[in-house]
């Protein structure tokens, strides 16, 4: 179904069709889904949890997301969440025993082992630089195709650096914006106590 290049595996899809479903009122949720492509709208009852599918299924359904909040800061933080509850349902999946063992460090050597396990295509690297300050530069890029992966990743990594353990965390982004719907890289810094 996927791209041979590029695609993401559907439990990414599942996870923001049912964060669709459980944040928003059935009207909503409907007008979000009326948004999406026909092909789209009539692939999502198949998409199947392990399998790999284009990221331009992935980016409708975020773009429609974003489509029901009309303030930016409400829009961001909804992305944001959105990426928060994508990275726990991963969390319930192969990442379970992995986040158990995993340390900022840890992250940092194997992040290009656990981003290819989900996608198809993308880098992501890890500056450790100031890893005894509490502070990590991710970088992912070869994005093509995503929309709103900034915002998105920003609740990835609260999310994904709460779970190894790491407390008060922070993530802003320090290139591609969020004024930017589909950045080609992103780099986000993390900061934890």
């Amino acid at each position: 179904m996927a791209d041979e290049a590029t695609g993401l595996k559907g439990y990414n899809i599942l996870s923001a069709v049912e964060y669709l479903k459980q944040t928003y009122s059935p009207e909503q949720y409907e007008r979000a889904l009326a948004t999406l492509s026909e092909d789209v709208r009539d692939a999502l009852p198949g998409v199947k949890q392990f399998e790999f599918y284009p990221r331009r299924y992935f980016g409708e359904i975020v773009a429609a997301t974003a489509g029901l909040h009309e303030e930016e800061d409400d829009r961001h933080a909804a992305l944001a969440s959105l990426g928060e509850n994508i990275a726990r349902g991963a969390t319930n999946t192969f990442l379970r025993l992995l986040m158990r063992m995993m340390t900022p460090r840890i992250f940092a050597n194997k992040a290009q082992t656990i981003w290819s396990k989900d996608h198809r295509g993308g880098i992501i690297e890890a500056d450790t630089s100031k890893l005894d300050q509490n502070e990590m530069v991710v970088t992912i890029g070869e994005l093509e195709g995503f929309k709103h992966m900034n915002a998105i990743s920003l609740g990835w990594m609260r999310f994904g650096f709460t779970a190894m353990g790491c407390k008060n965390v922070r993530a802003e982004l320090v290139e591609g914006g969020l004024e930017q719907i589909s950045p080609p890289k992103i780099a986000i810094r993390v900061n934890w106590d």
